[in-house]
């Protein structure tokens, strides 16, 4: 009996460092992708910020934290950047191809116009997460939610009690998205005629319908709001 404890006691230890290597070697693996990831977007002529990066969750998840990141093209004829306060992506060691990315609590959207005024969002929310599934080297699904959205930007302030998009890549590669807001508040004079809750589908046209049972802003007309994509 002792015997049979001991060998299974030695499989399992044997088990364990096996796994350990590979955890350790996926973690490896990642941190070569995450750069190979920037240096190809430098290349494209984006400006990638990653000043440090630190990867956690052993033994059955990869978790990478990013401090401060910010991506953006400063070439561009309006030049923006993208400013999260930081980042973290789950991934599991068996599926590279999944990952889990937990939403900033805060993050800025800066855009420089050609007459030179500066644009800036920001973006804070209670809670939120993005599901993403890869096929091909290509983004194949996305699911994102957020709670407790509250923004700021010209002309004002506002907030959205949530935010759901999922997003499809089609047989010919092009994507649909759809998305639905629900409890809008949007700054004052902006989005007469608009709902509460707004329900749309992207890239083609998008609509915004004030859906029944729900109160309508001061101001504001009922029926739906239809709006092409702007190109």
């Amino acid at each position: 009996m002792q015997s049979k404890i001991r060998r299974a006691a030695v499989v399992l230890a044997l088990l364990g460092l096996a796994w350990t290597g590979y955890w350790v070697g996926a973690k490896v693996w990642l941190r070569g992708a995450i750069a190979d990831w920037a240096a190809a977007r430098e290349a494209e002529g984006f400006t990638v910020g990653i000043i440090e990066q630190d990867i956690t969750g052993f033994p059955f998840a990869l978790e990478v934290h990013f401090p401060a990141p910010t991506l953006g093209r400063l070439d561009d004829p309006e030049p923006w950047v993208w400013m999260p306060d930081r980042l973290d992506i789950a991934l599991r060691p068996w599926a590279f191809d999944r990952a889990r990315i937990v939403l900033p609590a805060e993050q800025r959207f800066s855009r420089l116009d050609t007459e030179g005024r500066v644009w800036l969002l920001t973006l804070r929310m209670a809670g939120g997460e993005a599901n993403v599934v890869f096929s091909g080297g290509a983004l194949d699904r996305l699911d994102v939610e957020a709670h407790g959205v509250a923004f700021e930007a010209p002309p004002g302030a506002g907030s959205v009690g949530r935010v759901t998009a999922r997003g499809r890549r089609g047989a010919d590669d092009a994507a649909l998205v759809t998305l639905a807001l629900d409890d809008v508040t949007l700054p004052p004079g902006a989005g007469a005629g608009l709902g509460r809750d707004m329900r749309g589908s992207l890239p083609r046209r998008w609509r915004a319908d004030r859906c029944p049972g729900r109160r309508t802003p001061p101001g504001s007309t009922p029926g739906a709001w239809r709006a092409a994509r702007s190109t």
